[in-house]
């Protein structure tokens, strides 16, 4: 009798460390998702997920890296304009699915309110100095809220550069690279560069007029929204 008592519990153990070889191992990971997803490579339309492995939200799209678009999030409601911190549950690689990574829990969702500058926009003042109408076709600032960028021009300079946190009146950019395009170097760009450094904050009015402030409440840009346009389309999923 004792002896089979020990071969029932003998085989118990046998079957029960079966099982936990059999079943896959769940690491549980946090990370952080970008805003949008943007084109996985230079060459293509389809977009991905970028995510960053930090506790911090980071508004610098280079730190981010590219989720490969074979991976699945699943049990989360994924929606464009959003920063979220994700716990996620991801099997190992010998598992039936190891590209599914199972949303448990959205830590953080941070609204990202760059989308509502998502547009061309005519520059009419910077600083002081109030554009002539017959130069609007030379001030342009365009924002492109896919990937965060912010793009400027005037007669002979052309800025290029990422946005920080934006908030609902909140506004912030990184620093910007500078490309001459024109061999004027007389040509004035009356601070254009210096005025978008230095605006803290922003007042959007009817979706039309945009006016950016320095942290002194002074107004750096006022801007005019191009009718009709939207840089960039919105990509393939």
């Amino acid at each position: 009798m004792k002896a089979y008592h020990y071969f029932l519990i003998y085989g118990l153990l046998i079957f029960t460390s079966c099982k936990e070889q059999d079943s896959p191992k769940i690491i549980e990971e946090t990370f952080w998702v970008w805003t949008s997803r943007i084109p996985c490579d230079f060459d293509t339309t389809i977009r991905c997920l970028f995510v960053l492995k930090e506790n911090t939200l980071d508004y610098d799209i280079n730190n981010w890296i590219r989720l490969d678009e074979k991976y699945i999030l699943s049990d989360f409601d994924y929606q464009s304009g959003h920063f979220y911190q994700l716990k996620v549950e991801i099997p190992e690689a010998s598992s039936t699915n190891p590209f599914d990574y199972k949303v448990i829990d959205v830590i953080q969702k941070v609204k990202d309110f760059s989308t509502n500058l998502n547009a061309g926009w005519d520059i009419l003042q910077i600083n002081s100095f109030k554009v002539p109408e017959e130069k609007f076709a030379y001030f342009k600032i365009n924002f492109e809220d896919w990937r965060r960028i912010i793009s400027a021009n005037t007669e002979c300079k052309f800025y290029s550069g990422n946005l920080g946190k934006v908030g609902e009146s909140e506004f912030s950019v990184f620093s910007l690279s500078t490309d001459y395009f024109t061999e004027n170097t007389e040509c004035d760009d009356f601070g254009l560069k210096d005025a978008i450094l230095t605006s803290k904050s922003y007042n959007l009015i009817n979706s039309d007029s945009l006016i950016l402030k320095d942290q002194n409440q002074k107004i750096t840009l006022i801007l005019k929204r191009l009718p009709g346009y939207n840089p960039y389309g919105p990509g393939k999923k």
